[in-house]
């Protein structure tokens, strides 16, 4: 009874159940005596337990089923939000050596720019000097306040952005 449908299977045990009663009840109308009624009773009591044993294994086996389809789709899903979960976490490793990257050069360059033009003050080149100590200040809070606005900011979404060639040129 693997391939067959539960719908069938349970068909099946109500036509047996209800074929034994029937038989129980034609056998006990058709004699009167006490003793033979109470054997087809005590038959049709035993029939319904038998049966109810029988629904509750069929009942069983199908729970059983559905749990193990359940649990198998549970753990693929588990394992998919596990794996989605690794590369988010290589992509924020990615993204934090990729910023400190850039963060470790910025510091570099605004640090050369600041030490020449000290160099230049030290060596009477004073205007020349202050200009690239001033310039690599703003630069500096240039880098800190977009940092801080965050990328993107300040720009028009795609879908509101002007489009680069008009109706206007294309027709005429």
């Amino acid at each position: 009874m693997l391939g067959v449908p539960l719908f069938f299977r349970f068909l099946v045990a109500i036509l047996v159940v209800q074929a034994a009663t029937a038989a129980l009840t034609l056998v006990a109308f058709r004699h009167d005596t006490l003793d033979l009624q109470l054997a087809v009773a005590a038959l049709a009591l035993l029939t319904a337990v038998l049966s109810a044993f029988w629904f509750s294994g069929l009942a069983g086996r199908y729970r059983q089923q559905v749990k193990s389809k359940m649990e198998a789709r549970l753990s693929r899903e588990r394992q998919k939000l596990k794996t989605e979960k690794e590369q988010r976490k290589e992509l924020a490793r990615e993204h934090r050596r990729v910023r400190w990257r850039s963060n470790s050069r910025a510091v570099l360059l605004f640090g050369g720019l600041v030490a020449t033009g000290g160099f230049l003050m030290l060596t009477q080149f004073m205007t020349l000097g202050l200009l690239l100590v001033s310039g690599a200040g703003g630069a500096v809070a240039g880098y800190l306040a977009r940092g801080r606005v965050g990328p993107g900011a300040g720009e028009l979404p795609v879908d509101k952005r002007p489009p680069l060639i008009s109706s206007k040129q294309e027709n005429g």
